[in-house]
């Protein structure tokens, strides 16, 4: 059986697994971890299991997009305990892990630009203390340094 990509809200997504350990774009991943001092929950699961472990405050994850539904469940749950928690995954609002991350008030900031990593548009999802969902979209990996907190 062959895995056609799916149409969903005007986007091809690719088939289920593709593209799972792409990297976050260097040029973000600096500004994240270098300039924000996120923590990367997800840079060496041989080190830190990011599905079984408590995450800390202030953590970046980038997951496997195959399996981003345990990824955002955890990240849900460690921002119910106040710990706020940035994501970067693909657009997708039609999505049920999307509608979860809607919920709790996020910061999306998402991508206005081509994209070399994939075939669809890339956002990054703040779970912080925000009083309601915003969308802010951006050209630029460093306009994110202006609105997320280092």
């Amino acid at each position: 059986m062959v895995n056609v990509p799916v149409k969903k809200s005007g986007f091809h997504f690719p088939p289920r697994g593709t593209d799972d350990n792409k990297p976050t774009p260097s040029e973000l991943y600096k500004v994240l971890i270098n300039d924000l001092h996120y923590t990367d929950v997800c840079l060496d699961p041989k080190k830190f299991d990011a599905l079984l472990q408590p995450w800390p405050n202030h953590s970046y994850c980038n997951p496997p997009f195959s399996v981003k539904r345990f990824f955002v469940a955890r990240a849900v749950s460690n921002n119910v305990e106040g710990k706020e928690v940035l994501l970067y995954l693909p657009f997708d609002p039609g999505a049920g892990w999307f509608q979860e991350l809607y919920g709790r008030n996020p910061l999306i900031i998402l991508f206005m630009f081509s994209r070399r990593q994939g075939r669809y548009p890339h956002m990054l999802v703040n779970l912080a203390s925000y009083p309601s969902p915003r969308l802010v979209f951006v050209k630029s990996y460093y306009e994110v340094k202006e609105l997320l907190p280092s």
